[in-house]
């Protein structure tokens, strides 16, 4: 080969290799801005605290999508832990814990065991003990918690729980039966036997011990009348469902809401108390007739009595007695019933009997409760204050798991020299409505946890 050709291919491979590099380092460089005119290529290592441009059509960073307050925060660590005590909360140190988990995974200890990274979800809880039943039981852990169950190993099986109705007010003094197969509720003191039964204290609580495991009916009500029953029998075992809570349905409520309540300190006078006042039972309206329906005698046998006082004339009636019964007369007509019904001479009204049937006074917030009050029977309200009494004409009636509402101001107080006769009680009005629980509402029955 000539010099000339030899020289001329050492030219083109220079030139080639000089290209590579070229190309090499523009492509390293890219994103970078060019170079000064008295300044060489340099790699600029990137700054952390210096966010990077975002070419177009390069991906996305994920910092440059979402604000960091929108990126999933680390978990705090599960963690469960089991304790075995006997019946009497003494540790029991020969306990064996075996637990499984969802998939499948088993844990074991002995007498107490606390285990770190516990996968969340339902487990298998076995406890075993020479003196004492196994206990065999579901148990859920709570992901990104501290877990903690304390399993109590008994011959016998405690069931504890509350009886409330359906407002969720404690029924103090229901009679609950725990009933095995076979066995029914009570009609009479020679059905009693060996029936397992507990009695709701003054907060609805209460605990039966049933020896042995099975199933189990429960009913509620006092010998020889069920009020409630279950359907169909609870499985009950060592680790089964241990509480249970009783609704019971049927019961009323009564709220009343004053829009002004002076307090003890209050320059308008002392602090009220309220009435509810139940209509006393009065013998049929036949009974106190004559013949041909004319005027008849009441219970007592004085002619034209009825179960109030001695009817007043209309001619002498005083004013305010005639505004209170003309201000009736209209409620009636409005569709609520008034007080100024009576059974006597014609031409003669006065109010029947009505008997203090509950007293509360209202809170800080004007608010009265009263819970547990008949139903189907006539029922008003009166306001009480020292050397005053004020009742409403309204007549209302409570219907079960039905929340009658009242409303009333409270009037002000009287002045001191002011005469006021407390056999005629002075006008209060009242507003009222009701409010009917929905059947989602906290229904009635036996609900096990």
């Amino acid at each position: 080969m000539a010099p000339t050709q030899r020289i001329l291919l050492a030219a083109v491979g220079l030139l080639v290799v000089a290209v590579l590099v070229v190309l090499s380092l523009e492509g390293e460089g890219a994103g970078d801005p060019p170079a000064g005119p008295f300044k060489g290529l340099e790699r600029r290592r990137a700054d952390p605290r210096v966010a990077s441009p975002v070419r177009e059509g390069a991906p996305t960073p994920i910092d440059a999508r979402a604000p960091r307050s929108a990126l999933s925060e680390p978990r705090a660590p599960t963690s469960w832990e089991v304790r075995v005590i006997d019946p009497a909360g003494a540790p029991l140190p020969g306990a064996r814990i075996r637990a499984t988990s969802p998939d499948g995974a088993l844990l074991e200890a002995s007498g107490r065991a606390r285990w770190e990274g516990t996968a969340a979800g339902e487990w298998r809880l076995v406890v075993e003990h020479a003196d004492f039943p196994t206990f065999d039981g579901a148990v859920r852990v709570e992901a990104g918690r501290s877990n903690r169950e304390i399993v109590r190993l008994d011959r016998e099986i405690s069931v504890a729980g509350r009886v409330i109705d359906r407002f969720g007010s404690p029924r103090a003094g229901e009679r609950l039966w725990f009933l095995r197969s076979g066995e029914r509720h009570p009609q009479g003191s020679d059905d009693l036997g060996a029936l397992v039964s507990a009695l709701a204290d003054s907060r609805g609580r209460f605990r039966a011990a049933l020896p042995q495991a099975g199933p189990w009916r429960v009913t509620v009500g006092p010998v020889g009348a069920e009020r409630l029953a279950m359907g169909r029998p609870q499985e009950l075992s060592h680790g089964g469902p241990m509480e249970l809570e009783v609704v019971l349905p049927g019961a009323t409520q009564l709220s009343v809401r004053c829009s002004r309540v002076p307090g003890p300190g209050d320059e308008d006078g002392s602090p009220v108390t309220l009435q509810v006042l139940e209509r006393a039972q009065a013998p049929a309206p036949e009974s106190r007739r004559g013949p041909g329906g004319g005027p008849g005698r009441s219970p007592g046998g004085e002619l034209g009595r009825g179960v109030g006082p001695d009817p007043p004339a209309l001619g002498k009636l005083s004013a305010e007695q005639r505004k209170r019964l003309e201000r009736g007369l209209e409620e009636r007509g409005a569709g609520v019933e008034a007080d100024t019904g009576y059974v006597g001479p014609p031409g003669t009204v006065a109010p029947p009997a009505w008997l203090g049937r509950a007293t509360v006074r209202p809170d800080a917030d004007g608010r009265a409760l009263f819970t547990n009050l008949p139903t189907r029977v006539d029922l008003r309200l009166a306001l009480l204050r020292p050397g005053e009494r004020h009742e409403s004409d309204l007549v209302f009636h409570l219907r079960p798991d039905e929340r009658t509402i009242l409303t009333l101001r409270v009037p002000a107080p009287l002045p001191t020299q002011a005469a006021h006769d407390p056999a005629a009680p002075l006008h209060l009005p009242l507003h009222l409505r009701t409010e009917v629980l929905g059947q989602d509402e906290r229904p009635a029955g036996f609900h096990w946890r």
